[in-house]
């Protein structure tokens, strides 16, 4: 896609498993391997939610159909590129807030957010926001009550806590849509309780 950044590029993609070979495997956790460090040919994936590097022309890649993939660049050529897979689970225990910690600087960092279930889809119920709660997240102003039911701003809480010290236009939404209600239809495991087909999520130093 077009952006102002001459170095970095990013998209996102529906395909179906099997069309890429991922770096990692994604497990719903907080680590971020430092995809540079890998031996090659690696025996089996290692487990992470995130990969880095600083080389060129290497896309780092994250797999989702709901959770946020998240990736982060910054306006120096010298800076690493990152992407993460983000679930509920993942946000909760922190995985952007290690993201942007993997930078020296967040004085000039970006980060694009691509399409995730939305607060218009995203249902709770009490255990969730009692789990949020007891972690000192303050879920409550992140919560709207439609039809008797509870529904949760992922978007909303990761821009007011993980994102906070970004300002508004380095946080870049253009191609964030809920996944779930989405016209046309993207990936969504909460509907169609499959995650194949998928969307890949990537960027990109490009020389």
């Amino acid at each position: 896609m077009a952006n102002n950044f001459q170095h970095i590029e990013w998209g996102f993609e529906i395909e179906r498993k099997g069309d890429t070979t991922p770096s990692f495997e994604q497990v719903h956790g907080t680590h971020i391997v430092d995809l540079d460090s890998l031996e090659k040919p690696q025996v089996s994936l290692i487990q992470a939610d995130g990969g880095l590097t600083r080389q060129w022309n290497l896309p780092v890649s994250v797999y989702s159909a709901d959770c946020y993939p998240v990736l982060f660049f910054t306006e120096s050529i010298g800076d690493p590129i990152v992407a993460v897979h983000a679930g509920w689970k993942g946000i909760f225990s922190g995985i952007v807030s290690r993201a942007v910690h993997l930078f020296a600087s967040d004085a000039h960092l970006h980060c694009v957010i691509g399409p995730a279930i939305g607060a218009c889809c995203f249902a709770v119920r009490e255990d969730f926001i009692q789990k949020w709660d007891s972690a000192g997240l303050n879920p409550h102003r992140f919560l709207t009550e439609r039809s008797h039911r509870l529904y949760f701003n992922l978007l909303d809480h990761l821009r007011a806590h993980d994102l906070k010290t970004l300002p508004s236009h380095r946080i870049h939404l253009d191609q964030h849509r809920c996944t779930v209600c989405s016209k046309p239809e993207l990936p969504s495991f909460r509907r169609n309780k499959s995650a194949n087909p998928r969307i890949r999520s990537w960027i990109l130093k490009r020389q």
